[in-house]
């Protein structure tokens, strides 16, 4: 069995070096291609669990229109 990579191109880290596309960490997307499936399923199970608990991202709509007026 090969384990597909997570990584859905929507590469980039926040302030914990977390992936907000595949919810990797950085270390994980860095071991993931030497780790044995064990290991994989393990990272798996890890960002599918940072998903599952990430805090809902609320936006200001008079603010975003502020910054095009900028």
């Amino acid at each position: 069995m090969t384990i597909q990579t997570p990584c859905i191109r929507q590469c980039c880290l926040n302030a914990d070096d977390i992936c907000i596309g595949c919810h990797r960490s950085l270390q994980d997307i860095l071991d993931w291609h030497t780790v044995d499936e064990v290991n994989k399923l393990r990272i798996l199970e890890r960002a599918e669990n940072r998903k599952q608990h990430q805090p809902i991202l609320e936006f200001d709509a008079n603010k975003l229109k502020h910054l095009k007026t900028l």
